[in-house]
């Protein structure tokens, strides 16, 4: 059985069964001494290099981003009173207040 086939089979797992089975592997993974960590590490960061590069795609300055993100998150609260982290009724343009000023 190849890696595919585990995987689709695992994933036809019930959800008690996949995170025993996903607790199993992460505790697996505890004994990699911390010089595999770093070699693991570093593969995974010029995989996802490679594929960055490989699809042709190009990124959006950080700045943009973050304006995006803080444009998006000041609608939400705009929209809505609830303090999704606390659960417990805000006043969004406290909390629009305080975001401004950090």
């Amino acid at each position: 059985m190849d890696f595919d086939e585990f995987e689709a089979e695992a994933l036809k797992l019930e959800p008690a069964a996949r995170a025993r089975l996903a607790m199993k592997l992460l505790a697996s993974l505890e004994v990699v001494s911390d010089e595999q960590n770093l070699q693991l590490w570093v593969a995974e960061a010029e995989r996802r290099d490679a594929a960055w590069e490989a699809s042709g795609q190009t990124g959006e300055p950080a700045e943009q981003v973050f304006q995006e993100a803080r444009a998006a998150l000041h609608r939400a609260l705009r929209e809505s009173d609830v303090d999704v982290a606390e659960g417990r009724l805000v006043d969004g343009d406290e909390v629009l207040k305080d975001l401004r000023s950090r």
